[in-house]
């Protein structure tokens, strides 16, 4: 009997403890999230920011992906100096490829669109509820979602029209930039006199694995003199002219990245 005793009470002990272990709130050591929207007007900013449970920015990543503008136009040279299917604006300056795939939507060129260099196609999905790719983009957080988790894993493509539909016939990277990410890619490259893109984005990382993400965008002034933006007190040393945009994003996943502690 005593022996029956001891063995319910060891039992129970074992349940008590391993309802003490799982009811603890144990937080993790550090916390990582992305955050993507709109900046500098037609691009995808995205950043990954990893934090730790004191708020401290372990480490951050700001990049930004083209939009179609940018990967469905005709380079200047290389493979994707033509398409089978084109579409040229009505003034045959600018053209682009005709039909272009993203995950397993497809987009036909309809009308076009002003923007302050040229013109542009305005992006019709076929057979689906997107009549305006890029003004979605801009609009719609679901529409952001979708793109960028299609672009992340590869799933775009320029296409050609076939008898039974459409078939890949381009690499969208392969366009002047060459890449689909501007931190791969040789957009506004730096010099001796200038950041650049990769130098302005570094200093925007640098930025805020020092000083954190605590700031408001209120706080965000650019400096007429140096041209440079400050937060605060602290002069970022970035230049960027939509550098809130950029700053948004970041405070965004900053927050995202903190909601495990809170």
């Amino acid at each position: 009997m005593k022996k029956i005793i001891t063995s319910i009470l060891a039992i129970m002990t074992s349940i008590m403890l391993v309802f003490g272990i799982t009811g603890c709130d144990k937080k993790p050591a550090t916390s990582s999230a992305t955050a993507y929207d709109v900046v500098h007007g037609s691009y995808l900013g995205v950043v990954d920011i990893t934090v730790n449970k004191d708020g401290k920015v372990t480490a951050i990543k700001v990049d930004e992906i083209f939009f179609p503008e940018s990967w469905a136009k005709r380079a200047s040279d290389g493979e994707n100096a033509s398409f089978t299917n084109e579409w040229t604006d009505s003034e045959e300056k600018v053209v682009y490829a005709k039909y272009i795939r993203i995950g397993d939507k497809y987009f036909e060129a309809k009308g076009e669109v002003s923007t302050t260099r040229s013109v542009k196609p305005v992006w019709e999905e076929i057979d689906g509820d997107i009549t305006d790719l890029e003004k979605e983009l801009k609009d719609s957080a679901d529409v952001r979602d979708w793109y960028y988790k299609a672009v992340k894993d590869g799933e775009v493509a320029i296409v050609k029209a076939v008898e039974d539909g459409f078939e890949d016939e381009k690499n969208p990277a392969d366009n002047d930039y060459g890449s689909m990410f501007k931190s791969e890619s040789s957009y506004w490259p730096g010099g001796e006199e200038v950041k650049g893109w990769k130098g302005n984005i570094k200093a925007i990382e640098d930025y805020v694995k020092e000083h954190g993400a605590g700031f408001e965008i209120g706080d965000l002034d650019k400096d007429d003199e140096t041209g440079t933006w400050w937060i605060g007190d602290v002069d970022t040393g970035a230049s960027l002219t939509d550098f809130v945009d950029y700053m948004e994003v970041v405070k965004d996943a900053y927050q995202k990245a903190m909601k495990v502690y809170q």
